[in-house]
């Protein structure tokens, strides 16, 4: 493997070695030969050359805003535990962003701002359809925001149609994201993308950071899954809207002829959807939100005898404050607001 410093392929210089994933260890590097900065990603396959004209497929057509980059790939041989080893070195564009994973694991992501960064995602799978490309893995860790905008990344469990008999690495794929009918097919096709993505969706909306964790501590996980009943299960967070929850449960349907037809059609669905509140805790017993230079909270105080709720916009009052007797009585109102002011 590389370590810092290391010169390779004749023009790459790698700068750290970032936290490996589940396909392959990523590296950030200068590309010294153009004064690019990258990252490079070094993956072993069982047929590099074949994988390798995959990638090069991709490079030469994913060129969207919602998609990164892959320049080139290229073949490079490798001491490792059983001799020499031929691995593939990608060079995909630098995005210096946090991923969605990133952003639940840190702090609360709102629901609406979700929403905005799925709809990114849907469009670069719209776009990559269009082109051919099945991505195969969409989940939050491969979903990176720049800028507020959602770039999708990682194809190395991708498909493309022009290339029907190149490999991907089916027992790598992440399963617990996976559409119930892949577990008979082994096949990645549109349908599973919706379902990845909707399944991305109620991770995000529902701040669940360890879903793998989460769901194979569930039993019969993939009973449930395969009945529709998995979400169920879970739950949804109780601010999440009606609406929203509609959306994602279509797109996460058993039966692929139920759920969105196509990721346009998902991607319709969520814009179609118009958020007038972006709240997030900003305080133990606080939320807030702030759009379009109107600010809103909505908090909870201690008084004698009970407890007090104000809601205000730009720090005025909106209406009198409610008095609840119990503090139970008075979060189930703050939950009932913020689920019918999220969405209009």
């Amino acid at each position: 493997m590389f370590n810092v410093g290391d010169n390779v392929a004749g023009k790459f210089l790698i700068q750290r070695q970032l936290t490996p994933g589940q396909f392959g260890t990523v590296f950030l590097a200068q590309n010294y030969a153009i004064n690019r900065r990258s990252f490079l990603k070094l993956v072993e396959c069982d047929n590099p050359r074949n994988f390798r004209e995959l990638i090069e497929a991709y490079s030469q057509n994913c060129n969207h805003p919602n998609v990164g980059r892959i320049y080139a790939a290229e073949l490079i041989d490798l001491n490792g535990p059983n001799g020499l080893t031929t691995f593939v070195l990608m060079e995909q564009e630098f995005l210096d962003g946090i991923t969605i994973q990133g952003l639940v694991e840190i702090r609360y992501l709102p629901i609406g701002s979700s929403a905005r960064y799925i709809s990114d995602t849907l469009h670069a799978m719209e776009y990559l359809q269009g082109n051919g490309i099945t991505h195969g893995d969409i989940k939050p860790n491969n979903i990176v925001i720049v800028d507020q905008q959602a770039k999708l990344v990682d194809f190395g469990l991708s498909r493309n149609a022009a290339l029907a008999g190149a490999p991907r690495a089916r027992d790598e794929i992440y399963r617990t994201h996976q559409a119930p009918e892949f577990s008979r097919t082994n096949e990645i096709d549109e349908g599973t993308d919706v379902y990845s993505c909707g399944i991305t969706l109620f991770r995000a909306i529902n701040q669940i950071a360890d879903w793998h964790g989460l769901v194979t501590g569930v039993r019969d996980w993939e009973q449930l899954r395969d009945s529709g009943q998995l979400l169920k299960r879970i739950g949804y967070r109780p601010e999440v809207p009606r609406k929203l929850r509609m959306i994602v449960n279509r797109a996460c349907a058993v039966d692929p002829a139920d759920r969105y037809g196509s990721c346009a059609e998902f991607r319709r669905a969520l814009d179609r959807l118009r958020f007038i509140r972006l709240w997030t805790p900003s305080g133990p017993n606080e939320w807030s939100s702030f759009v379009d230079g109107i600010s809103y909270s909505i908090d909870t105080t201690d008084v004698r005898g009970g407890y007090c709720v104000s809601v205000k916009r730009n720090n005025r009052r909106l209406q009198p404050d409610i008095r609840f007797a119990t503090r139970r009585e008075a979060d189930e109102f703050v939950v009932r607001y913020l689920y019918e002011n999220t969405v209009a």
